[in-house]
């Protein structure tokens, strides 16, 4: 993967920048999106999204925002919010499965909330994909280097008991 970040949330109207990150070499533009810490992202915003990646041959990973810093930082919101997120969402990403990664959730908890990123995060993915039936390639954001026990290793050798679906459909950021 190569690109880099685009802060659609606050930038909605900069759409040269898929253009930009084409001609830069880019294969992938990562764009932030909100369910309502920043504004809103709507299921059309969100089409209009993929579409700039499709029309520029860019894989977007389309990541909320929102939950950046929760634990640490007033009006973070948790992973299981950021889910619901995605399911409010689903029609603009159903079909586009081939184009789009989800992120499901930024920075998602804080520095003082480590030993909950397991659990959130298995819970956030299980969620979009047994109860809402998102089954994306699902990006999940919280390894800290520092720690890694904690945050890393656990769930990806699977000590915690984690169960991928039957396409191993989990990236870790």
């Amino acid at each position: 993967m190569r690109g880099a970040n685009h802060g659609h949330a606050w930038y909605t109207s900069q759409t040269q920048v898929w253009a930009d990150m084409k001609n830069s070499g880019a294969n992938t533009i990562r764009v932030v999106l909100t369910g309502g810490r920043y504004g809103y992202s709507s299921p059309a915003d969100v089409s209009a999204v993929i579409s700039r990646c499709k029309a520029y041959k860019l894989v977007c990973v389309l990541e909320n925002h929102d939950t950046t810093g929760y634990g640490d930082q007033g009006g973070a919101v948790t992973l299981d919010a950021a889910a619901d997120y995605w399911l409010a969402v689903k029609s603009a990403l159903q079909g586009q499965e081939a184009y789009a990664i989800i992120n499901i959730g930024n920075e998602p908890l804080g520095n003082n909330s480590a030993s909950q990123w397991a659990g959130a995060t298995r819970a956030a993915v299980q969620k979009l994909r047994n109860g809402g039936g998102v089954e994306y390639l699902d990006m999940v954001y919280g390894f800290n280097v520092n720690n890694r026990s904690w945050w890393g290793d656990r769930i990806i050798w699977g000590t915690n008991g984690w169960k991928q679906t039957s396409r191993q459909a989990t990236v870790y950021n």
